[in-house]
């Protein structure tokens, strides 16, 4: 490989789901490199969805990928809104640096939204 071990770069796709996360780390070229989830950091149940327990999950996995080599990273979240701040804290707490921009893809219906219904007509005499 060309890159030398403390200038690898990677994607990191953090999947916030109601009572979850997921964050898959790929590289440059789009193949996967690691899987993490709460469950992975040994948080069980109701503890998952807490500000300090993601905040815990993603320091704990930026110190793994830093003895790993990985430093920089672009972020893309997927889902809920919640707990975003803390999970990026985390991150800085363990020494990562991001490059690029946060890219935020929220769920949207693909064919809009539903139309009203329409008013039925009284029929007369």
């Amino acid at each position: 490989m060309v890159d030398t071990i403390m200038n690898k770069k990677a994607l990191m796709v953090i999947k916030l789901r109601k009572n979850n996360v997921f964050l898959n780390i790929t590289g440059t070229k789009g193949d996967l490199i690691k899987k993490f989830s709460a469950g992975t950091e040994k948080y069980i149940g109701a503890k998952k969805k807490t500000t300090i327990a993601k905040f815990d999950i993603a320091t704990n996995i930026g110190l793994k990928l830093k003895n790993h080599g990985y430093k920089t990273f672009s972020l893309r979240f997927t889902g809920a809104q919640r707990h975003r701040k803390s999970i990026i804290k985390g991150f800085k707490n363990a020494g990562l640096n991001f490059y690029g921009t946060l890219i935020d893809t929220k769920m949207r219906a693909h064919n809009g939204c539903k139309q009203k219904k329409q008013k039925r007509k009284k029929k007369r005499g």
